[in-house]
This record gives C-alpha cells, sequence and structure tokens, in this order.
C-alpha cells in the first residue's frame, strides 16, 4: 500500500505516487550497481489502474534495455501527460498537457522494447514502442489558450470526444472518432473524425479530416 515508483531520466516527473502496488520482483547486481530486473506487477494510483510486465537490463551507457507490456484498464485523459517519455519535445508533452482538459483513455495497451535512449524507436531495428486505447468523454482544447496571442478570445473546444488512439514510434493517430463542437448540446456534431501526426519528435503538425453537422449559422 502506497509508496513511489521511480525511473529518473525517463519521465518529466521523477517519479509516481502509488495507492497499491503487487507484485513479484527480482534483480541482480554487478558490484553496487543495479544489472537487471525482472517484474510483474499490479498497481494503481490516481491516473490509472492496470498490469505490467517486463525486464531491464543496465546498459554501458544512458538509461539501459527495457522490455515492457502493459495493460491499463483506465487512464485519466488530463494525466496523459505526466506519462510521456523526455525524448519528446517539451512542445509536444505541453501541449498535450494543456489541450487535455478530462476524460478517460480506456483499455490501453503499452509496448516498449529497446534501449531507453533510443526511444519512440523511430525505426523498427531499434524496438518496439506503442500504446493504444480508446478515448471515452474527453474535452480537447485542440488550440489551447497558451498557443493564442494575448487577448483573442478563446477557440471552441472537442466535447465528449471518443475515439481509437494510437502513439506508434513517433507518430500519432486518431480513427474512428466522434465529438461535439463548442459549448453545450447544441454544438457541432463532428463525425468520422481522423486525426494524424506523422512525426511527434520535429516540429509536428496536426492533420484533421471530419465530417460536421448541425445548424446552417454553426458549420
Amino acid at each position: 500500500q502506497g509508496g513511489t515508483l521511480s525511473w529518473p531520466g525517463l519521465l518529466e516527473e521523477d517519479s509516481l505516487a502509488l495507492q497499491q502496488l503487487q507484485g513479484e520482483l527480482r534483480w541482480s547486481l554487478r558490484g553496487a550497481q543495479l544489472a537487471s530486473a525482472q517484474w510483474k506487477a499490479q498497481l494503481t494510483n490516481e491516473d490509472l489502474q492496470g498490469q505490467m510486465q517486463g525486464q531491464w537490463q543496465a546498459a554501458t551507457a544512458g538509461p539501459g534495455v527495457l522490455d515492457l507490456q502493459a495493460q491499463l484498464a483506465r487512464l485519466e485523459a488530463a494525466r496523459i501527460h505526466r506519462y510521456l517519455p523526455l525524448s519528446l519535445s517539451s512542445e509536444v508533452r505541453h501541449y498535450v498537457r494543456d489541450s487535455v482538459r478530462k476524460g478517460r483513455l480506456n483499455n490501453l495497451q503499452v509496448r516498449i522494447r529497446g534501449d531507453l535512449a533510443r526511444i519512440p524507436m523511430v525505426q523498427p531495428k531499434d524496438g518496439e514502442f506503442r500504446f493504444a486505447g480508446q478515448l471515452q468523454g474527453v474535452e480537447l482544447a485542440y488550440v489551447p489558450p497558451a498557443l493564442l496571442p494575448a487577448g483573442s478570445p478563446p477557440w471552441p473546444v472537442l466535447q465528449d470526444l471518443q475515439g481509437d488512439l494510437v502513439f506508434e514510434r513517433k507518430a500519432m493517430r486518431l480513427s474512428g472518432a466522434s465529438a461535439r463542437l463548442g459549448e453545450g448540446k447544441p454544438g457541432l456534431q463532428v463525425s468520422r473524425l481522423r486525426a494524424d501526426i506523422p512525426d511527434l519528435t520535429q516540429d509536428a503538425k496536426l492533420e484533421v479530416q471530419a465530417e460536421l453537422r448541425g445548424p446552417a449559422q454553426q458549420v
């Protein structure tokens, strides 16, 4: 019960608080240094609930080599930014922090395999880096106030966003999605929504396709 999980140099926060952690852990030392670790665990905190298994080996330089599989029943959408690796640019991580306001990511499947210094494993030979889950009831400010000139009116917000979200290597893809654009129930209905960011690692550009339906004066 309680405690923290630490991974210096991997995420923006060096440690995350846990409400519950159950599992098995084996490790080996090389001298006084940790050389390898294997684990299987169930964990819960205020952000997520799920299970994971994996192994880690120290490397001669860098954060080491990880082989991780995780299944999360839920992840609070507004907290996703806490789990994005430092290898993604601060602009991308802060955009996710500022734009995703509420909702959940359900049935999240996580696969990371390879040298952690090479995240997000841009080349297949580097390993695997994939997060995939279903968005539920998400509120998304796709142009958050931090990106607007001072004094500019706010852009409309996507409400009740549902769809399949995948982060794979350096790309992000949202597909099979629907939402409501703007405040209140009469907002524009958005369907067949697809959004792609081909490269999150540099000069990230968002490509969007969707159908809008609503009163003519709103479209």
